[in-house]
């Protein structure tokens, strides 16, 4: 889920619903309406509307809210998720009173509360289930590879966000929350194996900070990862290319209150498939080789155990474990 649309009638809360998407999955937001009205409620040349929803198209991610049939086949065939809030006439018509006097992030103007709402408008609500929903159902199933959810209640769509998860990319505003992350999930490694600050400084649940990580994200341009359930980083990984076609994987962690739950599993083979998709065609994996559970949790993952090796600084053996990419 990269590019998203939300599509429905007025007053059906697509942008509500856009707005706890963007939330929860870190994806930029776009309003139709922001893009068509001006603040004066005079709306932009049609030529002008156009490219600046071609301009949104162009990005790598994007939520994008707003009906608008004109457009709403070109955005189908742009994205990969559709949500279709497909709820009865009443509720919309309620919601679009609701609002009024409201200052709105999808409008750049204010509804007065006692300002009467057009009735032309009203009547495009009325009849959004005779004349606007038979295309949407039409373009639904031409587009059926699409993922695709349809709601027709609020409710529903509330229900959606119940422990929503997902992985995306990293970005350097998550860093600080990342850090902490990995800080805390290998510091059970050290409290389990005995490392310190002291006998094993530059074990990574003590030597990672933001700079290392601004580091990994600018410097040496990682690709980095993160899995998020309801908006929160639990999960982690990065990727250090290397050369004849191999990547490192790093720091692949859980949050210690998540484990268990299928994460680790899902961000490995994100990070498989992101790694492929790299061009890369082996993924070298790092372990503590007295960490017998993890070896065999990698090992079960269909990685192989390819020797070991001994340091000075570090009061353990460290392990190395590949994974050829088919």
């Amino acid at each position: 889920m990269q590019k998203v649309i939300v599509i429905g009638c007025p007053g059906g809360g697509k942008s509500t619903f856009a707005r706890a998407l963007h939330e929860v999955s870190g994806l930029p937001l776009h309003h139709l309406d922001m893009m068509y009205w001006n603040a004066d409620r005079t709306t932009v040349p049609r030529e002008v509307f156009q490219e600046r929803l071609k301009e949104a198209l162009r990005q790598e991610h994007w939520i994008i809210d707003g009906n608008y049939n004109r457009t709403l086949e070109m955005r189908m065939e742009a994205c990969d998720t559709i949500f279709f809030l497909d709820y009865p006439v009443e509720v919309c018509l309620e919601g679009v009173r609701a609002r009024k006097g409201t200052k709105r992030t999808d409008m750049p103007w204010v509804e007065g509360e006692n300002e009467a709402i057009e009735e032309e408008f009203l009547e495009f609500i009325r009849s959004f289930q005779e004349e606007s929903r038979p295309r949407i159902l039409e373009l639904l199933e031409k587009y059926a590879d699409k993922q695709i959810y349809v709601f027709r209640s609020r409710e529903e769509a509330k229900g959606f966000f119940d422990g929503f998860h997902m992985i995306r990319e990293v970005e350097e505003k998550d860093l600080e929350e990342c850090v902490e992350l990995i800080r805390r999930s290998f510091g059970t490694v050290a409290e389990q194996f005995g490392f310190t600050e002291e006998n094993a400084p530059r074990f990574t649940t003590f030597a990672t900070d933001k700079q290392r990580l601004v580091w990994h994200m600018v410097g040496e341009k990682r690709p980095m990862y993160a899995y998020l359930e309801v908006g929160k980083i639990v999960g982690y990984y990065s990727l250090f290319l290397q050369e004849n076609q191999e990547c490192e994987l790093s720091n692949l962690c859980v949050s210690p209150d998540y484990r268990h739950r299928g994460i680790g599993e899902a961000l490995l083979k994100h990070a498989f498939g992101k790694a492929k998709e790299l061009g890369c065609q082996k993924v070298n994996i790092g372990i503590v080789e007295e960490n017998v559970v993890l070896r065999k949790w990698y090992e079960e993952q269909g990685c192989v155990h390819m020797g070991t090796q001994k340091f000075d600084h570090f009061p353990f053996t460290c392990g190395y474990m590949e994974k050829e990419l088919e």
